[in-house]
């Protein structure tokens, strides 16, 4: 439970200490280091006892006769594959990538780490809070998204401010409000088609309304380097400059 409240964007964590997310990032990585450790600890004694004591073949007979052998193999290597997988040099190739496989792993490791504990000394006890606490960031996800920008989405002008510095200016109003240096997590449908429910941080450039009953004027200061915001960069400048400048209507959604 501990290393998926401190992986994910919306945890109890940040709720109860105000500690943001990307900060509990370092905590997550580590547990899972330290998970995959355990873990091969744990293996090499069913590894060794059976050839201490016939040999490979010893090992092959206990090998195939359970399936507590198997699926914990597999539950292994695909923990191996998390860790590796999310060190810096692999997130940078393609973060998108980067977030589908690791997506699509976890659920792959939870369904053979369920196959392989079976329920023995109350593991379950364990399994069963990490899926509410991925199934809380998910639904407060989703009801977050709702309530600010209707799911659908809202129009955002997105400016070319500088075309050699690459740097793009992105507007909305939303029904929200924030403290100084703080970011939203930004989705652009429209725009990222092969991964349009993945969203990505952005830090907001001005401040809230002074009334909380009206909308904010969100705005959004950017780079255009790799990934989405290159896909944002490559769409604006395709349009037609107007009145000396060239800018945009995306449909985006605050989550």
């Amino acid at each position: 439970p501990w290393l998926f409240a401190c992986g994910l964007k919306f945890n109890p964590l940040t709720f109860l200490t105000g500690i943001s997310h990307e900060k509990l990032q370092f905590y997550h990585q580590w547990i899972a280091r330290l998970i995959l450790f355990f873990a091969i600890v744990h293996t090499v004694p069913f590894l060794w006892q059976p050839v201490h004591d016939g040999g490979f073949s010893n090992l092959r007979a206990w090998y195939y006769y359970d399936p507590v052998w198997w699926t914990g193999t597999v539950a292994l290597a695909l923990l191996a594959w998390l860790v590796l997988s999310s060190f810096g040099w692999f997130r940078r190739m393609s973060y998108e990538f980067f977030v589908v496989q690791h997506v699509i792993t976890i659920v792959l490791f939870l369904v053979f780490y369920f196959m392989h504990t079976r329920a023995l000394l109350d593991s379950w006890a364990w399994l069963w809070p990490s899926i509410g606490v991925w199934g809380f960031h998910v639904l407060f996800k989703f009801a977050n998204s709702l309530r600010i920008s209707r799911f659908t989405g809202v129009g955002a002008i997105v400016t070319l401010v500088d075309q050699d510095e690459r740097l793009l200016k992105l507007e909305l109003a939303a029904p929200v409000s924030w403290q100084p240096g703080q970011h939203f997590f930004l989705r652009f449908p429209s725009i990222n088609r092969c991964a349009p429910y993945q969203s990505h941080p952005f830090t907001v450039a001005n401040l809230p309304s002074p009334d909380a009953n009206m909308e904010s004027h969100l705005v959004f200061y950017f780079k255009a380097r790799d990934g989405l915001t290159k896909k944002i960069w490559e769409h604006v400048t395709r349009q037609p400059e107007v009145k000396g400048k060239v800018k945009d209507v995306l449909t985006v959604t605050l989550d």
